[in-house]
């Protein structure tokens, strides 16, 4: 008798459950008020006087409003680092807000030849050669445009700086300057490199939304004809529950010196859009003159901003005159002798023990460069070290490069 196995029918109901998402929560304060711009107020730059510099460039807001006919120049010549907006309520931005890096400085001008400005959290473009001992030098940052000669087809180009922070842009960081034009063989006098695009995360506990013709612009500058390499597009992250745009994020790379030479293109920076409804983000603005942009979207994660300041070397004191907190009065200083005189470095957030060099650029005499090296706490750090002036307007520029705890180069 053949056995048999009567098995027994198993039904499996599976109910799906789909959890509400926990709205997000900018954290801010609110103790900084309203940032309100109106309408039709040319160019203004942040932070307004009444709010002043913050240690850690974080603002805490209760809204934002950028009005139609307003830019918004948040420039890394004012502010250091990447910058925090946190909003209780709504953000509406109709106007622009601006955190581009500049062109390059032009050729056979002398007392142009500087580092060109870049928005708030990005890095200079490198200069170009000028004359003997007047070299080109790389693009700032830890992408920044190569020195003429990269590329033999075209070696007098600066090469163009490359975005080098994470694509969730978490830390935060801005663009790469292009580098300058010319090889010290080549008699010709060569432009500067563009400046990197900025960085800013703007956050909001209800809404975001870029109106018609509202722009927000990390774009890298422009290398200026001859020669100069573009600065590479920035960082823009937008974080709420709710983010609606009909106008543009621009985060595209610098174009090339043209004319007698050709630089190198920026690259695209990255700009994220995080929010459980997202409508309408535009990478394509009107300006791209280098190499595009890439957007992410994604669900709102945590703002995470710094708990300290962002890393500064700077000047503070040349022959004892404190530098002005202007950075656009030029000179800063009047030096009435050939001798040597005493100039003051200053760091914060920066470990001692770091080591750099002072550049100077003057109008009439090669290039210096100047090593010191930092001691104090991490916190607060200083060199003095000598410096012969040569006659004639300098400009100098303080670079050190060191590891952060969280392993990643940094250059200033």
């Amino acid at each position: 008798m053949r056995g048999i196995t009567a098995l027994s029918g198993l039904v499996l109901v599976v109910v799906s459950v789909f959890a509400q998402p926990v709205p997000f929560d900018s954290k801010s304060t609110g103790t900084d008020g309203d940032l309100n711009y109106a309408a039709n107020q040319g160019t203004v730059y942040f932070p307004p006087v009444a709010l002043g510099l913050r240690p850690n460039n974080i603002y805490n807001f209760k809204s934002i409003t950028i009005g139609a006919g307003t830019t918004v120049r948040v420039s890394g010549w004012v502010i250091n680092g990447p910058v925090y907006w946190l909003a209780q309520g709504d953000v509406n931005i109709a106007g622009t807000l601006d955190l581009s890096g500049q062109i390059g400085h032009p050729p056979n001008n002398p007392s142009a030849r500087a580092p060109s400005e870049p928005g708030a959290g990005g890095y200079s473009g490198g200069v170009g050669h000028l004359g003997n001992g007047q070299n080109a030098t790389t693009g700032f940052g830890p992408g920044g445009g190569a020195l003429p000669g990269f590329d033999m087809s075209n070696p007098d180009a600066g090469g163009g700086g490359t975005y080098s922070g994470s694509t969730y842009l978490q830390p935060l960081i801005g663009g790469s300057g292009g580098g300058g034009g010319c090889r010290a063989a080549t008699n010709n006098s060569c432009a500067g490199g563009g400046a990197g695009g900025g960085a800013i995360l703007i956050a909001s506990s209800t809404k975001i939304t870029l109106q018609t013709g509202g722009i927000i612009s990390a774009l890298g500058g422009d290398g200026r004809s001859n020669y100069g390499g573009g600065g590479s597009g920035g960082a823009i992250r937008l974080v709420s529950n709710t983010i609606s745009s009909s106008g543009y994020i621009e985060v595209c790379g610098g174009g090339r010196g043209s004319g007698s030479g050709n630089g190198s293109y920026g690259g695209g920076g990255v700009a994220r859009a995080e929010a459980s409804s997202i409508s309408g983000i535009n990478l394509s603005g009107p300006t791209c003159n280098g190499f595009q942009g890439t957007l992410y979207t994604s669900i709102p994660y945590a703002v995470a901003p710094p708990a300290g300041g962002p890393s500064l070397v700077s000047v503070t004191s040349v022959n004892g005159q404190n530098i002005s907190a202007n950075p656009f009065i030029f000179p800063d200083a009047t030096v009435t002798t050939g001798s040597p005189v005493p100039v003051i470095i200053s760091g914060a957030n920066v470990p001692p023990s770091t080591t750099g060099n002072l550049y100077i650029f003057s109008e009439t005499s090669p290039d210096q460069a100047f090593a010191f090296t930092l001691s104090g706490t991490l916190q607060n750090t200083s060199a003095t070290i000598s410096v012969p002036y040569p006659a004639g307007g300098s400009r100098g520029l303080a670079k050190a490069t060191w590891t952060s705890q969280s392993q990643q180069p940094v250059k200033r």
